[in-house]
């Protein structure tokens, strides 16, 4: 039986930038503490007569206008969102060729028996935001800003999922809400993976490089030299390229200049991600010699 409490709070707004492939995310980002949020779907109906009588209607889904009120919206979030630049000395640069990027959002609102409604938006763009700057006086008023924008179906037919805590939400996917956007009916076991060469290895050809083969496609966004790397025995960084395989589930290290002989380390850290969240259990250190 379903349980009912009205909504009494609103918190963890956060966003996600959407890939190209219209499907996944960025990891998201805290946007700014929440004050107030707005959604309004736009639907547009009709109804066929016959008989001197409606017989049918038919509802079909428009955009979905979203309002945010929020205490502040930082310089990098407003750059995320609005697809502005930050140049080197801090300033936000505003240009008539700026694109707002597709971006998801995500929040909790808090429910009168202290459980939280959950909350993901899938696919908008942002306006320019709507600021005001008055003059300070003798009492306290804060002026906080206002951020429009539109939300569309994702290319799945998709635009909003939404869970309550006391109403069967799986306490995984609760836990993990503001770790990726939520994927339904997806696989969170971790991701295994294979070496070559394998950890221990010696007599490893000095042209070679170093292949981390998955079980699941990765998220490429995840995979940068942060995230994967080879470093010799003493700590230094060893230069290479990173090459994802077609399929997603083969990264390979691949060093600039021929390796001296001596000891390497090649790691790859749980930051790699599928693009359901889900990530290896440990990182993978492979020790091998030349």
């Amino acid at each position: 039986m379903s349980k009912h409490s009205g909504q009494v709070g609103l918190k963890n707004l956060v966003y996600a930038k959407m890939h190209e492939d219209g499907i996944t995310y960025d990891a998201p980002k805290i946007l700014s503490p929440a004050i107030q949020a707005k959604i309004t779907p736009k639907t547009n109906t009709a109804t066929q007569y016959a008989d001197d009588k409606s017989v049918e209607n038919a509802t079909t889904l428009g955009e979905i206008d979203v309002e945010l009120q929020t205490q502040d919206v930082p310089l990098q979030s407003q750059a995320d969102l609005l697809g502005h630049t930050i140049d080197s000395k801090g300033v936000l640069v505003h240009s008539g060729n700026d694109n707002a990027p597709y971006v998801a959002i995500g929040f909790k609102s808090l429910k009168g028996d202290n459980t939280y409604r959950f909350i993901w938006l899938l696919k908008g763009k942002f306006e320019e935001i709507t600021e005001e700057y008055k003059t300070k006086s003798d009492k306290v008023d804060f002026a906080t800003p206002s951020l429009k924008a539109t939300f569309v179906t994702r290319d799945d037919d998709n635009w909003k999922f939404i869970a309550d805590e006391n109403n069967g939400m799986d306490n995984d996917v609760m836990e993990h809400w503001f770790d990726a956007v939520y994927q339904p009916n997806i696989d969170n076991t971790p991701l295994s993976i294979e070496t070559n060469p394998t950890d221990g290895a010696t007599g490893v050809a000095a042209t070679s490089g170093v292949n981390f083969v998955f079980s699941k496609a990765i998220n490429s966004y995840t995979v940068n030299d942060s995230s994967a790397f080879l470093i010799k025995a003493d700590g230094t960084i060893i230069d290479s390229t990173i090459v994802i395989s077609t399929d997603a589930k083969t990264v390979t290290l691949k060093p600039k200049s021929t390796l001296d002989a001596g000891n390497y380390v090649a790691i790859a850290t749980k930051a790699i991600k599928t693009a359901q969240g889900s990530a290896p259990a440990n990182n993978v250190v492979v020790n091998f010699a030349v």
